[in-house]
Parts: structure tokens; sequence; C-alpha cells
């Protein structure tokens, strides 16, 4: 579980882009009044980043995660974080990353990554006409969801 109790958020950010996050998540209690480990993230549903470019533009980028924890009197802190080479999520994810802490074993984190084709704006709602060049397709989006 996480070591701070309280309100978490997930924020997924993609080198080049600002940063998604989840709401923030509060600690589940059992009737017996403990508290329930591991937190979930799964309400808080799926963030989708739209690329700017091809999956090519993207080869040297990072997808950073990181835990949030909100605090009372001082401003929020990063709990945990990983750090996973786009390249790799690219291909499709789904499992357990590691998170670290301040070069320590931070705990773990259920992500599911997929690269998916998105039609554009004018094609929403049917297919797009057979003739369009495959360039003139918008690029791939990245969707993704956690739980912890």
């Amino acid at each position: 579980g996480l070591k701070h109790s309280g309100k978490h958020l997930v924020e997924i950010t993609l080198d080049g882009h600002t940063s998604c996050r989840t709401p923030w998540i509060e600690d589940e209690y059992d009737r017996d009044g403990y508290k329930k480990d591991p937190k979930s993230f799964a309400e808080a549903g799926k963030r989708t980043l739209a690329l700017k470019g091809t999956t090519e533009t993207y080869k040297d980028a990072w997808l950073h995660i990181a835990v949030v924890h909100q605090r009372t009197l001082m401003g929020d802190k990063r709990a945990a974080e990983a750090h996973l080479p786009f390249s790799e999520v690219a291909k499709g994810y789904t499992g357990w990353v590691a998170l670290e802490h301040k070069s320590k074993y931070g705990g773990k984190l259920f992500f599911t990554c997929t690269l998916i084709d998105r039609p554009s704006r004018e094609f929403r709602g049917g297919q797009p006409p057979t003739t369009a060049p495959l360039q003139q397709r918008p690029p791939p989006t990245m969707s993704s969801a956690s739980a912890g």
C-alpha cells in the first residue's frame, strides 16, 4: 500500500504533452475500520492523450507516471513515480509498474496502455473515405487506465 493515508491521484505525462490526472481518490475502509489496500484508481476511468505526430516522432519519448499525495498544510507531494519508454508502451502494455521514491521501492501500480487510431473529427460517426491517403489520417492516440 501507499505510505501515507489520505487522498491520492495518478498523473500521467508523455514528453511534449501536458499531464493528465485522475480525480483524487480517498482511502477506503472495511466495516471494522481498517484501511483497504491497495487503493483502486480503476473508478477514475481511462485517460487519453492525442499524439502530435506519428509514433516515430516519439521514439525517444518517455511516459512518466506519478502517484501524488494531497497534503493539508503544504503543497501536494509526489509519493512515487515510474518512467517508461514510449517505444515499449506503444506496443501495448498491461501489467504492474514498479514505482520508486528517492531511489527506493515505492509500491506498484497496475497499468494498461493501448495505442489506438482515432478518426479525425470530420470522420466521426462514419468510416473515413477509402480514397483518403494514409498520411492524411490523424495521428494515433494513447489511451490508458490505471488501478492500484
